[in-house]
């Protein structure tokens, strides 16, 4: 993979999910990321990427709706933030759901936000403008 530039914009339909993950592996190879971390890089993207695609738009997003998605290195971390202008979610300040005993008694859901939680260092939330922005910390 070449370099990645530092920004992206795609349309916010499913046919973004891939090239937006694609796109943030090569930025955090860029940016001297060890492997671990441009895993995790990777499936937090692609987490945060398809909850915007499924949830943040009533119906189908369409090429109308645009997903931003940028990336950069402050004070010693890796920053990826995810912008786009569908309903307000804040994942930071989400209910996960509760852990469940069995498979039988898994629901569909909330599994995304427990990954992003558990492989970034921090996650930062803002609505601003009408629009979000998740930052995603490494």
């Amino acid at each position: 993979m070449g370099e990645a530039a530092p920004h992206l914009d795609l349309p916010a339909g499913k046919d973004a999910i891939t090239p937006m993950a694609d796109w943030a592996e090569a930025r955090a190879a860029a940016l001297g990321l060890d492997a671990g971390t441009v895993f995790a890089v990777r499936l937090c993207v692609e987490e945060a990427v398809t909850n915007i695609v499924r949830y943040a738009y009533d119906g189908e997003p369409g090429d109308h709706h645009v997903i931003g998605l940028d990336a950069d290195l402050r004070d010693g971390s890796a920053c990826f933030s995810v912008v786009d202008g569908g309903r307000p979610f804040d994942p930071v300040s989400a209910e996960e759901p509760g852990r469940e005993g069995t498979i039988l008694d898994a629901t569909v859901g909330g599994r995304g936000i427990r990954l992003m939680r558990q492989f970034t260092k921090a996650m930062r939330y803002e609505r601003r403008d009408g629009r979000n922005r998740l930052t995603l910390v490494f």
